[in-house]
């Protein structure tokens, strides 16, 4: 027999009743103390992963009218639309997941493309005919690298420079083999380190767009809604490419600038109600230095990916 639910708000105390499904103080689901580990995950998906309404009204803002969800989040709109934050991780969580089965996907049909299509029988008669020759060449190197090896000894100099820039130069390389040995670990590195990147650079562009109206006099909060909204398009839009390259194998990865480009343009003219030409001057002046500090993000981000492999 089922345990009756609780006469009292686990949560604040307020008394409720088993027909309310909330409670009417606090909000919280009225259930019992001990959850199943199903009601626990059932619990998770709903509350970051649901699709409602109100994610079909947010996608189609978000995608067809630059700018609206930031409109409606800065005169208090938003029960209506999805928040900010959990718009942009969800949409960016299928992104990365889509990558990752893509980019899994390529390897494993790359490997077996070379043990299915590999060497033909004439191939294989050609490199047994060419191995004699490759042999005789092999032992004439052999003999060369060890004269050169002779000289060197001689000519032994120590120098601290060339010594410790050697050792770096040898923990580079170390690194970069493992990265080479392990490229599964450094995929998954290297998604990891791109997201938590893109997550630092929503604060960034906030402060761009920050800097470019200064004299709106608008808390620095409406503009990190703004950064967040496009970086949410940006990932629906690099998710849409993905998908088309996938698909139908074409590539759609060389419009998603110019598509950027003019998504922040429209999204600045209703966002911050100016004329074309200032949002077009402020977008020429905005994304090329976003981009700059990207790729220098992006070089971090791969080293950081090599030396954590």
């Amino acid at each position: 027999m089922a345990k009756a639910l609780p006469e009292s708000c686990l949560n604040c105390g307020h008394k409720v009743t088993e027909e309310m499904t909330y409670c009417p103080h606090c909000g919280q689901k009225n259930r019992k103390s001990k959850l199943p580990l199903r009601i626990f995950i059932s619990d998770f998906f709903e509350d970051y992963f649901t699709v409602d309404a109100r994610f079909f009204q947010s996608i189609g803002k978000l995608v067809f009218a630059p700018g609206a969800l930031t409109k409606e989040f800065n005169r208090g709109k938003r029960k209506t639309y999805i928040a900010p934050f959990r718009l942009y991780i969800f949409i960016s969580f299928l992104f990365f997941f889509s990558l990752a089965i893509h980019s899994k996907y390529t390897a494993d049909f790359e490997n077996n493309s070379i043990i299915e299509f590999g060497d033909t029988d004439e191939e294989q008669s050609a490199q047994s005919d060419s191995t004699g020759v490759a042999s005789i060449k092999t032992v004439e190197e052999d003999s060369l690298r060890t004269q050169k090896q002779d000289e060197s000894s001689v000519l032994d100099v120590n120098l601290d420079s060339d010594s410790e820039t050697s050792e770096l130069e040898e923990f580079f390389e170390e690194r970069a083999l493992r990265a080479n040995d392990n490229p599964e670990l450094f995929v998954q590195t290297l998604f990891k380190s791109a997201s938590i990147t893109m997550f630092i650079m929503l604060p960034f562009f906030g402060l761009l767009l920050y800097i470019f109206h200064f004299k709106f006099h608008r808390y620095y909060v409406e503009h990190l809604v703004h950064s967040v909204h496009f970086h949410s398009f940006l990932f629906f839009l690099f998710l849409f490419a993905l998908l088309v390259d996938w698909i139908f194998g074409w590539s759609a990865y060389g419009w998603t600038i110019f598509i950027a480009l003019i998504y922040l343009l429209l999204s600045l003219r209703a966002t911050y109600q100016q004329s074309y030409l200032k949002c077009i001057l402020k977008a020429l002046f905005i994304l090329p230095i976003y981009i700059l500090f990207i790729g220098i993000a992006l070089v971090i981000m791969v080293i950081g990916s090599v030396l954590l492999t």
